[in-house]
């Protein structure tokens, strides 16, 4: 292991793509670039694969690959037998991979059954084998990586966008009501966000955050709250200067660290950077204010965005385009299945937990 902070690079290697959608919603060319930087599937897959090499070991770079590659997999079966045209599954070295529609969910049902086959696929066909190899050989190793990729799967059960599990409480939710769906959806994001932040997952916060974007375009009330979501950006930029000041007070503190590291951290911070001073040139110079106006500008934006979220009617949001609802036999099934998915995964980590010598994966994910 080359970097103590092994458990957020494997985090970010399964979660990261799930914002791939969101900055797409935010910014249509970005795509573009994701295809022209990756678009050959092998590349991407033999690049995955020696990057987490070099950051871990051989035995967990193969790992890492192969149960991403299941996990995605998984959501891509689920589009092909709900008939949607697909463009396949891309490897991202550094950020897991992702399975690519050409076209939308078109239901509710749709929707929650795609999102819940990703983490299905990852239990029965890695975690469950890793499980059987432990009991077959005694070796931890093999205990120590299932739980490790049983941990990324519940994090991906999280019930917010864009994860997994936020798509299937958005398709539950919206099956009742437009605007409960809303509410509900919107809630959830943001008492994840203050929770993450106050136990240190930033990364589950700062998902949360870019995630209600993705959820006022489908709603189609990003205009009505263009202050609001501002205000959501600025707090994303905040969360991730906070782990990033604090991913580098570590590395400074040892002896050795890792080249890679320091350079994504020094890119991370560059990307900061520039939006803060965009930020402050878009909110004061651009408006003929002077750059002390700064602050009071941000309070005043915070004031603007909570009175338009406050003023936001029900006839104010959108139906989503071509989302048919589910039927309460529909709604039960999955809300129970995933009850259940979620109970299975806390059940499988808790036991593999609990295995001598399977420290390590406690060590990855500290």
């Amino acid at each position: 292991m080359r970097t103590s902070n092994a458990g957020l690079l494997v985090l970010l290697a399964k979660l990261g793509p799930k914002l791939f959608p969101v900055l797409v919603k935010m910014h249509d060319a970005l795509w573009g670039v994701v295809k022209s930087l990756f678009g050959v599937k092998s590349i991407g897959l033999v690049g995955s694969v020696g990057l987490y090499t070099y950051l871990f070991t051989w035995q967990m770079a193969v790992a890492l690959v192969v149960f991403i590659g299941i996990h995605e997999y998984g959501h891509l079966w689920a589009m092909k037998r709900c008939g949607i045209k697909t463009k396949g599954m891309f490897f991202l070295p550094g950020f897991g991979a992702v399975a690519v529609a050409e076209e939308r969910f078109g239901s509710a049902r749709n929707e929650a059954y795609i999102a819940i086959m990703g983490p299905i696929f990852g239990l029965v066909f890695f975690v469950f084998p890793m499980m059987f190899v432990y009991w077959k050989t005694g070796d931890a190793m093999w205990a120590a990586i299932g739980a490790i990729m049983a941990f990324i799967n519940l994090v991906n059960l999280f019930p917010i966008n864009p994860l997994d599990g936020g798509r299937v409480l958005k398709a539950l939710a919206y099956s009742e009501r437009q605007a409960a769906s809303l509410a509900i959806t919107v809630v959830v994001s943001l008492v994840t966000a203050v929770l993450g932040s106050m136990v240190g997952f930033f990364l589950l916060a700062y998902m949360a955050i870019i995630g209600l974007w993705e959820i006022a375009v489908e709603f189609g009330i990003k205009e009505r709250v263009q202050a609001f979501l501002m205000t959501l950006a600025r707090g994303a930029v905040a969360v991730a200067a906070v782990l990033v000041m604090q991913s580098f007070a570590k590395e400074m503190g040892k002896e050795e660290s890792s080249l890679i590291w320091f350079s994504l951290l020094g890119t991370v911070m560059f990307g900061i950077v520039f939006a803060a001073i965009f930020d402050v040139k878009v909110g004061t110079v651009d408006k003929g204010r002077s750059v002390l106006m700064y602050p009071i500008a941000i309070l005043g934006e915070l004031w603007k965005g909570i009175k338009q979220v406050l003023g936001l009617r029900a006839a104010d949001i959108q139906p989503i385009e071509n989302y048919e609802r589910m039927g309460k036999g529909g709604k039960t099934w999955y809300a129970f299945s995933f009850l259940v998915l979620t109970s299975v995964h806390i059940a499988v980590i808790y036991v593999l937990g609990r295995v001598p010598g399977a420290e390590l994966a406690k060590e990855l994910l500290n």
